[in-house]
């Protein structure tokens, strides 16, 4: 296991910016940002976190496709999520990570900007009805959302919506495959 990788599985070695809840009525996420909305998905949906490894460019494909990677010996596509979602592309930041993900014998790399910690919500508090409002092309992959309350002073009024973004549904996505086919 590289130094730049976040166990994930291992509960007892995370980081987490809330209390620990009861674990009947847990619901841990990875926290990141696409454009400057607030996401998180299933931290059972990711299989690592890593510093943005060296990309090599690839010739005739999708702007969203940067190029491949080797991870774990494996070659992995690296997808700007930024820009396969909104067309912008991710500005390079410290900040900047790769989420590792499989499905099956499908797995790419998701570049994605502020990683923040594992988010605990509770499980019940999901939301699925008036939902925020959001880019269109991100809704067929946005299943709920969690409230909570601001950390910012300023904003203390206004409530922080984390959008749960579904890597499963990307995944079956005929855009995101047509670009990542094996």
């Amino acid at each position: 296991m590289t130094s730049s990788t976040v166990l994930l599985k291992q509960p007892n070695k995370l980081l987490t910016d809330q209390p620990e809840l009861p674990l009947e009525d847990r619901w841990n996420s990875i926290g990141f940002n696409i454009h400057g909305i607030h996401c998180v998905t299933p931290i059972e949906e990711v299989s690592n976190i890593l510093s943005i490894p060296d990309v090599t460019p690839l010739p005739c494909v999708q702007p969203w496709i940067k190029g491949i990677c080797g991870v774990k010996g494996h070659l992995l596509p690296v997808i700007d999520l930024g820009v396969f979602i909104t067309g912008q592309t991710l500005a390079p930041s410290s900040h900047n990570r790769l989420l590792t993900i499989e499905e099956g014998k499908l797995r790419a790399g998701l570049l994605v900007k502020g990683v923040s910690s594992v988010k605990q919500f509770p499980a019940h508090a999901l939301q699925t009805a008036n939902m925020p409002n959001m880019p269109e092309q991100l809704a067929p992959f946005i299943t709920g959302y969690f409230r909570q309350a601001s950390n910012n002073k300023e904003n203390a009024a206004s409530p922080q919506h984390y959008l749960v973004f579904s890597i499963n549904r990307l995944m079956t996505d005929t855009r995101f495959l047509n670009g990542v086919k094996d």
